[in-house]
């Protein structure tokens, strides 16, 4: 698909006006060929948080941009409804002719890669080799074993710091790293999130009791690769709300992974998600998403649980490793964050929620999931 796209001839514009684009702003800034100071340059400070190639037709002609977003939390997205939102300047976007992605002689910086060529190069790199994509079933298949390991002790009476102890020393001892212990400043191994806890729950002093259900989300990198899953666990004998919401949980998120295929919009998980959600009558969490990753915890693409413009626009390709980790709540699907601790993320209603989550590695034959346990439910199971 990338390949395609750089075949097509890119047209430096003539005009620095800004456009308006998909309900955004951008500024194409004229490229100088000869200029001893490429304008370009100027084109990403601040830093580059994300970037994406996007077809558009300017002036009656077609171009592709290259839309590039500053590292300011503003730029990520919240999740509301698009209508519902305000248009957000995107810092720099620019047209750029493909001479001066391949060309040194352009007027590009040292060594003859410019910006945008290294973004392009990055993005390929998102497509991994066989050899890669085995380590990436490496490190779901230690991450399966681990939470079957786990799977035996989530009982009531035993207390989240434990479970959380447990994971820690069993990653440790098989001489691979819990991804998240000092990740952003997080001081444990695991996620720990219990009733109305949407995601990151720090393991501490509460102890399972009859009727609870928690989420353990686990990460452990092997190799430097890493593998993603998350299960929520129902305590003893539960209320039928809380059976409900897990059995949602579970099977928005089997149903969106055998829709997919290679080559399909990111919007396909979204779309499957919600469906499953509003069959239930439950709702689908919006400011938390899941995540591309491999070597890096986080990584391009984003994978929202529903649809909306950016996961339409976004393709999952073959060699494309991401989550499918729909939350859904039993009430609304708005969201609280926790501002002693920074991390805990509750339902604002303080009703229950639940989440699964599986590494999945797109192929070229369709999706594989690489953190399958033996001992864990399967498609079709029932809670």
């Amino acid at each position: 698909m990338l390949d395609r796209t750089l075949e097509r001839t890119l047209e430096a514009c003539t005009a620095p006006s800004p456009v308006s684009i998909s309900n955004r702003e951008f500024h194409h800034i004229p490229a100088e060929m000869d200029s001893p100071t490429p304008t370009y340059l100027q084109a990403f400070h601040p830093p580059i948080f994300i970037s994406e190639l996007i077809p558009v037709k300017i002036w009656g002609r077609s171009h592709t941009v290259i839309r590039s977003f500053g590292v300011s939390s503003r730029f990520r997205d919240s999740r509301d409804d698009v209508a519902q939102r305000p248009p957000v300047p995107i810092p720099y976007a620019q047209l750029i002719p493909v001479s001066r992605l391949i060309d040194s002689s352009k007027g590009n910086p040292p060594g003859g890669v410019t910006p945008e060529a290294q973004m392009l190069q990055n993005l390929r790199k998102l497509q991994l080799s066989e050899v890669q994509r085995d380590g990436m079933r490496a490190a779901g298949r230690f991450n399966a074993q681990l939470m079957d390991y786990l799977r035996g002790f989530v009982k009531a009476g035993i207390s989240t710091s434990e479970i959380d102890r447990l994971a820690h020393d069993y990653t440790i001892q098989h001489r691979h790293t819990p991804a998240t212990l000092g990740y952003l400043g997080y001081t444990k191994s695991c996620c720990t999130s219990v009733n109305d806890v949407i995601c990151h729950g720090i393991p501490g002093d509460y102890v399972l009791k009859d009727g609870d259900i928690i989420n353990v989300d686990i990460t452990s990198i092997v190799d430097g690769w890493h593998g993603d899953q998350s299960e929520t666990f129902l305590v003893g004998e539960v209320c039928n709300e809380a059976r409900s919401v897990c059995q949602c949980a579970f099977d928005s998120m089997h149903r969106a992974i055998a829709a997919l295929e290679p080559g399909c919009a990111v919007s396909i998980i979204g779309d499957n998600v919600v469906a499953e959600a509003t069959k239930w009558g439950f709702s689908v969490v919006r400011e938390y998403v899941g995540h591309g990753l491999g070597r890096r915890f986080h990584q391009y693409p984003n994978i929202p649980h529903f649809p909306d413009r950016k996961s339409q626009q976004d393709r999952l390709l073959p060699g494309m490793c991401f989550t499918v980790e729909p939350m859904i709540n039993a009430g609304t699907r708005f969201t609280k964050l926790d501002t002693k601790d920074n991390w805990t993320v509750r339902t604002r209603d303080g009703r229950l929620s639940a989440q699964f989550e599986h590494t999945i590695l797109m192929t070229e034959s369709g999706p594989e999931i690489l953190t399958q346990c033996e001992n864990g439910p399967r498609v079709g199971h029932r809670f």
